[in-house]
């Protein structure tokens, strides 16, 4: 990625597509391109796997979540590869590439996953480059701060988010998320809105 692209993350986002086959079927694999300056790592703690990151990287992959719950093409998986993942700095054990996988229109099998981080070809062999669309996840994330703020997220009905296909799991060294569309929408906005919560500690001057 260029340098002037190298940390946006926001809408129309550049990323790869690759085409590929494993296990009898088709995937096409959107990555992330060279030069992209995010890490993410990943870890199990309390028989849970997350995934780590900073504000930049929590903002990129809110943009992922979003812009894959709006994918329709059978077969359709993000993949964040070995070239973007750093050992966890709780103790230093390597992280797991990660699979963001929209569940209403992608069936990706351990063994699947497996085959296609290793088929995974060197970014020059990238079939094309595409602009990711998250159209609305700023409204989205707007509305949600207002009504946070404004004490009023009770007030407004929604539909409850479809959880039946949602898990996070790590077959064979691949953490895998997977979800409706919907919950991929609400998680984005969960992660788009972490850092509301965090707090700096300031480094007390000397006298």
């Amino acid at each position: 990625m260029r340098p002037s692209n190298a940390r946006d993350g926001g809408d129309r986002l550049k990323l790869h597509r690759h085409d590929l086959r494993a296990d009898g079927r088709d995937y096409t694999v959107i990555t992330l391109r060279p030069g992209t300056r995010v890490r993410f790592s990943t870890n199990f703690h309390h028989e849970t796997w997350h995934i780590l990151s900073d504000l930049h990287g929590a903002l990129l992959l809110s943009r992922l979540l979003w812009g894959l719950s709006f994918q329709r093409r059978p077969g359709t998986v993000v993949l964040i590869d070995r070239r973007f993942i750093c050992p966890n700095p709780f103790d230093a054990e390597q992280g797991s590439p990660i699979a963001l996988v929209p569940a209403d229109v992608t069936h990706l099998p351990a063994r699947s996953g497996r085959l296609l981080i290793r088929g995974l070809p060197v970014p020059r062999e990238a079939r094309g480059t595409v602009r990711w669309q998250t159209w609305g996840l700023d409204a989205a994330v707007r509305e949600w701060r207002d009504q946070r703020d404004g004490g009023t997220w009770w007030q407004r009905w929604r539909p409850h988010e479809d959880v039946r296909a949602a898990e996070v799991t790590n077959p064979g060294g691949l953490v895998t998320v997977r979800a409706s569309s919907s919950l991929l929408r609400s998680w984005a906005v969960s992660v788009a809105t972490m850092h509301d919560h965090a707090h700096v500690r300031a480094t007390p001057r000397e006298a």
